[in-house]
């Protein structure tokens, strides 16, 4: 008779052993495929934010490049120009910044890049050359519309502005003078806040790695901040789309097609994985739980016996 207790006390406990051995063979096998189910979520929807990103900015200075370049291609302002009238040809650009609220001013030089006229009324500028900028450059080099680097605006307040120049032509094609407009670098941060997400956040770096919509950073800041030693926004300025981990922090980052810029989000790892790590906790405890209720059951069975 005791054999028979001993058999069936040894079946228990190996009863008790199997659905121990295969409760805790589910739980790692669950949290195997949340692991690998949530870390292809979470870096796709960055890739995605990052995408949306760049396709957003690159609209919007599509809109702004389009409204400059009908402005530059203006016949009453060419004849203006032609004229040496430049006071009437601005009244006439200035137009712009009623189309567009983003357009903090808008200005004309001659084709030598020397400031002719501007709006708002800057008289500070009057007969300062810029032809050392690089939107003067890359106008006269390509002949087409240009979107410039980062700089800081020669009138003050002097907050972090980008320009956007388009040459103005006579009616025999020849170069007399060059329209440009300006947007503050707040406007652009602006742009960037349209894509924050949960605990993260979004920023531009154009073609030198100088950074917008990073909050650390303000516009009036003395300096411009320059990223261009990141590995991802080496990257990116590369023309390279991606998702990474960089020290305690998930980044993605796209390359805005067009213009040389990149637009790079980052969140922490703790906060991007934070869904992952409640479901998986979730799932070991759970796990726990059928572990001590399954052992409960086979003692109370073994005390029976």
């Amino acid at each position: 008779m005791e054999n028979f207790f001993f058999k069936k006390r040894l079946l228990l406990i190996c009863v008790l052993l199997f659905f121990l051995l295969s409760i805790i063979i589910l739980t790692a096998y669950q949290y195997h495929v949340a692991t690998s189910h949530f870390d292809e979520m979470i870096k796709s929807r960055r890739e995605t934010v990052s995408y949306l990103a760049a396709s957003l900015i690159g609209e919007r200075f599509n809109v702004l490049k389009e409204l400059l370049t009908s402005y530059g291609l203006s016949r009453d302002l060419r004849s203006q120009v032609i004229q040496n009238n430049w006071d009437e040809a601005i009244n006439i650009a200035r137009e712009i910044l009623k189309v567009h609220p983003d357009v903090e001013r808008v200005s004309i030089f001659d084709p030598k890049g020397t400031f002719m006229a501007g709006f708002p009324v800057a008289a500070e500028l009057t007969g300062q050359n810029f032809a050392y900028r690089d939107w003067y450059k890359e106008v006269i080099k390509t002949d087409n519309t240009y979107l410039s680097d980062i700089v800081k605006r020669k009138v003050k307040p002097t907050y972090n502005v980008i320009n956007l120049s388009t040459p103005i032509k006579d009616f025999n094609n020849n170069l007399i003078g060059i329209l440009t407009l300006q947007v503050r670098l707040s406007q652009i941060t602006k742009w960037a806040k349209d894509f924050e997400f949960g605990n993260g956040f979004v920023y531009f770096v154009d073609r030198k790695g100088q950074v917008s919509g990073d909050p650390k950073y303000s516009e009036l800041d003395e300096t411009i901040p320059n990223f261009s030693n990141v590995p991802v926004v080496k990257k990116v300025l590369q023309g390279k789309q991606g998702v990474e981990v960089q020290g305690n922090q998930l980044v993605a980052y796209s390359p805005v097609k067009g213009y040389g810029w990149g637009v790079v989000t980052q969140e922490s790892l703790t906060k991007a994985f934070k869904m992952r790590a409640e479901y998986i906790q979730i799932t070991i405890l759970f796990g726990f739980i059928l572990m001590v209720s399954n052992a409960i059951l086979v003692w109370l069975l073994l005390r029976k016996i």
